[in-house]
């Protein structure tokens, strides 16, 4: 009985197991000329996979002796340039002034360490109306090296009573380096007090003002480090748009509307977007599925005049959407329909993502009521921004039928999915049944003692 339940209960986990039979198209994938097995892989989606998909989960991935490859779907960006600022710890050791100039040593990184790589600088301070002049100075080796100019005579200053203008960081030339040295020029100034003494003997002729003449020095309260780096950031989704294939056109004079058919293809779509050749228009349009279950409204227009133009003859979906024939009424009211009429469909971009260390060579897909593949790849690079990945670029061949296809149902054994589930169900119950009639049996009639 144990044995049998077992052979159950395999039996209905490789019913389910995908494999290519279970899939009526496919395309072989082309590498790029110099793959490296560092980067990721890239395979790209193209329109004739989605056509034929029944959800974005219906492919997979296979390399040529047949293994299945776990993969990640991922929408694609356009990849833009931030800079990223990496804190680099550094602490003043000593603090000189040499006439009216501060001298500030400053050690790189933690202490005991060699340095770091340094290349900004900010003096913090919270003093107002100054001007100063800045020199840095740094090396990467004990006491006895000598010191290398990094910054020269720049100017250091808090402008706030009559423009907002502040000057307290530097940009450094990269590199490693174990100790700054920061010389400050004026360091402390000569300042004419706001304060006034005024002396009149008495007489108004005679009336005089005093200032007095104070001193002042710059107060710092921090000097920081850090290391700053152009890096490739997502900065939106890619999208592309495509000429969509009008099947007819109709116009109604006595409803005054023009119905357009047309095929959007299962292409994942954000918005539908319509050019004519006639100018100067404002029509209200409704957009439905053929089945009439989605339902969206929009006011198409398109103005070009002197001075002015304004074209918003789009119709935004709510989010990502997939249809098939679709119907476009425009209402024409007593204007003339709209002639030549373009319609385009504007999507995102999306490609299958994989480690580089395994090739893929096949894509199957449009498969025959498979479950999605249960990968780990996605929590594997989540929080990762896909622009800062190298990727390897596959290239997806022709679309072919596959002359393996298995019509019959998942798993490629010739059973529909649903008669092999619930025929599990009923075989797994009448062993269940089975084991506890038999054992309560043995309960009524126990064995001979001996």
């Amino acid at each position: 009985m144990k044995n049998f339940l077992m052979a159950m209960l395999f039996c209905a986990g490789t019913l389910f197991g995908a494999s290519p039979e279970d899939y009526r198209f496919f395309m072989k994938l082309s590498p790029p000329e110099k793959r490296v097995d560092t980067q990721l892989n890239s395979i790209p989606l193209n329109d004739a996979v989605w056509e034929k998909i029944a959800s974005p989960d219906d492919m997979r991935l296979y390399t040529r002796d047949g293994r299945e490859i776990p993969f990640l779907r991922q929408q694609e960006f356009v990849p833009g340039k931030a800079i990223r600022s990496i804190a680099v710890h550094g602490v003043v050791k000593s603090f000189e002034l040499e006439d009216k100039k501060a001298i500030l040593h400053v050690t790189v990184g933690d202490e005991g360490s060699l340095g770091c790589r340094v290349n900004f600088l900010t003096i913090r301070t919270g003093e107002r109306n100054f001007e100063k002049k800045v020199s840095i100075f740094g090396r990467s080796g004990g006491d006895g090296e000598a010191w290398k100019v990094l910054v020269q005579d720049q100017p250091f200053f808090d402008r706030n009573p009559r423009f907002a203008l502040r000057s307290v960081s530097f940009e450094l030339p990269e590199g490693h380096y174990r100790e700054l040295r920061i010389e400050i020029d004026n360091y402390g100034e000569d300042y004419l007090s706001p304060l006034r003494r005024v002396t009149s003997n008495g007489k108004t002729i005679n009336r005089t003002e005093e200032r007095e003449i104070l001193f002042r020095e710059l107060k710092i309260d921090d000097v920081e480090l850090s290391f700053r780096e152009s890096v490739n950031v997502s900065s939106h989704p890619e999208e592309v748009s495509r000429k969509l294939e009008i099947l007819d056109i109709t116009t109604n004079p006595a409803e005054k509307t023009t119905v357009i058919r047309f095929d959007c293809r299962n292409i994942p779509l954000t918005r539908l977007e319509l050019a004519s050749e006639t100018a100067n228009f404002s029509r209200r349009a409704d957009f439905e599925t053929e089945d009439g279950r989605i339902h969206y409204r929009a006011q198409l227009e398109s103005v070009s005049i002197p001075k002015f133009s304004r074209h918003s003859a789009k119709v935004d979906f709510a989010g990502e959407q997939r249809f098939g024939v679709c119907r476009l009424t425009i209402q024409n009211n007593d204007n003339p329909p709209l002639e030549k009429i373009t319609l385009l469909g504007c999507g995102p971009v999306y490609h299958l993502v994989t480690l580089g260390t395994t090739i893929p060579n096949r894509l199957y897909y449009a498969g025959n009521g498979v479950e999605p593949g249960d990968y780990d790849l996605e929590r594997t690079l989540a929080g990762i921004d896909p622009a800062e990945l190298a990727f390897n670029e596959f290239q997806p061949g022709v679309p072919q039928q596959n002359p393996h296809f298995n019509p019959a149902g998942s798993g490629g054994l010739g059973f529909d999915p649903e008669w092999v589930f619930s025929a599990v169900a009923v075989l797994l119950a009448v062993a269940l049944i089975a084991f506890i009639f038999r054992n309560i049996r043995r309960v009524e009639n126990p064995p001979p003692e001996e």
